[in-house]
């Protein structure tokens, strides 16, 4: 059985998940889905980071194509709703950095395991698992809101990012700032997975920082 791994450039573990793939496939290939690899006994690793409508889009393609596994890359949407909708065996949030290089999974086929701790394993991430994905999981969902508040206070004058930063390892003994986990984690998830919330929720507390979404835009960090 072969691994195909699709992703997009978005995704901060690219290079690197790309090096592990039997069959690599960028979605930014518009004949990635016509791969012979899909003929093939195989599961699915999907490292891609985009809005929740691209993410069903995909689903949709995979869902036509081929009935394995996906091991899938939930942590910018409402998880939940797709493990009920598609043939996911896992939904993990490998898009967000974390300083102890822990990720969360929901395993939904357990004789998957073995073959999914292996793959995490060579990535060097440890696995928490978790009963729900629910919308952004715990981790991403939180510091998310985090580093969002963190560019609204910027908005508003009320310091500079790197004096930010130091308030927040010094006086709340964070690992590393807002703005120096925003840059590690990358702005696309971030504005993603607050869009998720904000859609789903409605709650005017996942509203995007604009000088955030500008970051992601720019594709670049102040």
């Amino acid at each position: 059985m072969i691994n195909i791994i699709i992703a997009n450039n978005y995704h901060p573990l690219y290079s690197k998940v790309q090096a592990l793939a039997d069959v690599f496939l960028n979605i930014s290939d518009p004949d990635w889905e016509n791969h012979e690899a899909f003929k093939k006994p195989h599961l699915i690793f999907d490292f891609c980071v985009n809005s929740g409508s691209e993410k069903e889009a995909i689903f949709q393609k995979l869902n036509f194509i081929s009935s394995a596994p996906i091991i899938s890359d939930l942590a910018c949407h409402w998880g939940d709703y797709f493990i009920k909708r598609y043939p996911i065996a896992a939904a993990h949030s490998a898009s967000f950095y974390s300083p102890k290089n822990k990720i969360e999974i929901k395993l939904i086929d357990q004789s998957l395991k073995n073959h999914i701790e292996d793959f995490f394993q060579k990535l060097e991430l440890e696995l928490l698992y978790v009963t729900e994905a629910g919308i952004g999981f715990h981790y991403p969902r939180t510091i998310s809101m985090i580093i969002n508040e963190a560019f609204l206070a910027y908005e508003d004058h009320l310091a500079e990012t790197k004096d930010i930063d130091q308030a927040m390892k010094y006086g709340v003994n964070y690992p590393q700032g807002p703005f120096e986990w925003a840059e590690k984690i990358g702005p696309r998830p971030l504005v993603m997975l607050l869009d998720e919330l904000y859609q789903v929720t409605g709650s005017p507390r996942y509203r995007v920082s604009p000088k955030l979404r500008s970051e992601m835009l720019l594709g670049s960090y102040l």
